[in-house]
């Protein structure tokens, strides 16, 4: 796990942001408290006002036990600052994050749409959040060819 600070300015009158971007966290059902409790603190200092979870939040190949693990975490989270994430490769086929997203007005799926719609975008304080659900094709493709 490493965390990396960037600081980017504007000219424009903008309200301050602090976006944290987790990805690739991949929970399953052998992921341990100590490893989600520490995303959780590093999270919690680093003062996020809103979290982005670019895909991966956990692994598809996984019992109920690792679902509740998931919940847990993302309820945790989200009383830390609004979640926007879109789904990964290893989390594309799950009913979890439809679940998520209606259970808790906090956890915002990016990247769902109807064929051949836009994506919706969802605008939280000034910012535009908007994901884009990648064909599972994509992942098996050559740098080349993406």
């Amino acid at each position: 796990m490493r965390t990396i600070n960037y600081e980017l300015g504007s000219t424009k009158n903008i309200n301050e942001a602090n976006i944290a971007i987790c990805s690739d966290i991949h929970i399953s059902q052998l992921t341990t408290t100590k490893k989600t409790n520490k995303i959780i603190q590093l999270l919690n200092n680093a003062h996020p006002t809103h979290i982005v979870i670019p895909g991966d939040l956990y692994d598809l190949n996984m019992d109920s036990s690792a679902d509740s693990k998931v919940e847990l975490f993302v309820k945790e989270i989200t009383h830390i600052a609004p979640v926007f994430y879109v789904r990964g490769n290893t989390d594309q086929m799950s009913l979890l994050p439809l679940k998520l997203s209606r259970e808790n007005p906090n956890f915002h799926l990016l990247g769902e749409s109807d064929e051949n719609t836009v994506p919706k975008v969802i605008n939280k304080d000034g910012i535009n959040f908007i994901g884009v659900k990648l064909p599972v094709e994509f992942y098996g493709l050559s740098e080349s060819e993406k």
